[in-house]
Order: C-alpha cells, then structure tokens, then sequence
C-alpha cells in the first residue's frame, strides 16, 4: 500500500472513476423531466436484489477505502448476496426497482456493465457491476421485472450490485440515499 506504484494505480482509478461518474450524469441527465407522466411511478421503489440473504456491503456517503484518511463519496448502496458467509452474488438477478424506462445500457472498466432506468419526474437508477443485462435502451421495464444478474464487472473487490438513485432537476443530476427509497 505504501509503494509509489500503488499509489499511483489508485490515483489512475480514482480520476477514471470520476470521469465516469461525470459520463453517467450527463447520460442520465437526458430523459424524461419533471412533469412527464407516461410512467407509472408509485413513489415507493423495491430492493433491487430479491433475496432474503441480501445485505449492504457499502453505504451511500463518505468513507475511507484504503482506510489512510483520505475519504470519497460513495453514492449508492453497494448489495451482497451471502449463503454460510460465502459471497453466492454472481449470477443473481436484479429487479427494477421501479417501472421505467431503460435509459442507458453500457459497459465500461469502472462500472462494469451497467444500465440505467428513467422512471419519469426526474428519477433515475443505476445498475452497476452486472454479469450480463436482459434489457435494452429505449424498453420499458415493470418493478420487479428482471433486467440483469449480478456480477463483478470493472473495478470491483467481487461481485455485488452498484445500486444509485439520482434526480434531474432542471439539467442537474442530484445523487440521493437509495436507502430514503427502497423498501
């Protein structure tokens, strides 16, 4: 951890994760805006992995990675799938949270694969780190209905499911707790 090449592996992925992060908001900064209503949008979102043995393996908000008191912002919730404390996440389907609109689908080193879905007014979610997606852009999803598995795409420590919630208002894209969301 204290060799110079290790630490500049981190700042590389630090900037590419950021440069990412600035390539989803202006993805999902288009879509629908406020006031469209050709969704369904009950206001209350479902976990996006449907299994009893699912928990939180990372938080939304600040914290130290590398534990050397350099802390960034984590804007979702990262989701596990555990069986005996074993890691059984792979191949797990993820539900839409919400019914909507596919938005984006893509791949890329930090995301992995990844979709993003615009459920009208402004609301967007994010899929990260899928093994494979069985959605496209421009198709309409119901909540609940599988749209990928869970897997270990891009920049991850093993497989799990990058989950966001995001608001467009007015052309800014505002990265929100998806714990004030999902029940």
């Amino acid at each position: 951890k204290s060799s110079s090449a290790y630490q500049q592996e981190l700042r590389k992925q630090q900037r590419q994760k950021e440069a990412f992060e600035r390539q989803i908001e202006q993805m999902v900064a288009n879509g629908s805006q406020s006031g469209d209503d050709y969704y369904f949008n009950d206001g209350i979102m479902m976990w996006p992995v449907p299994y009893s043995n699912s928990y939180i393996s990372a938080g939304y908000g600040y914290y130290d990675p590398e534990d050397d008191g350099t802390y960034t912002f984590h804007p979702a919730i990262d989701i596990v799938v555990r069986e005996n404390g074993v890691n059984v996440s792979k191949g797990k389907r993820i539900v839409a949270a919400q019914s909507g609109k596919v938005l984006t689908r893509g791949y890329s080193n930090v995301g992995g694969n990844y979709l993003t879905i615009d459920h009208g007014d402004g609301y967007r979610t994010y899929y990260g780190h899928c093994s494979s997606i069985i959605v496209s852009a421009g198709e309409y999803v119901e909540k609940g209905e599988t749209i990928a598995y869970m897997g270990a795409t891009g920049y991850v420590t093993g497989p799990h499911l990058h989950f966001q919630v995001m608001q467009v208002v007015n052309g800014v894209v505002e990265k929100l707790n998806p714990l004030d969301f999902v029940t």
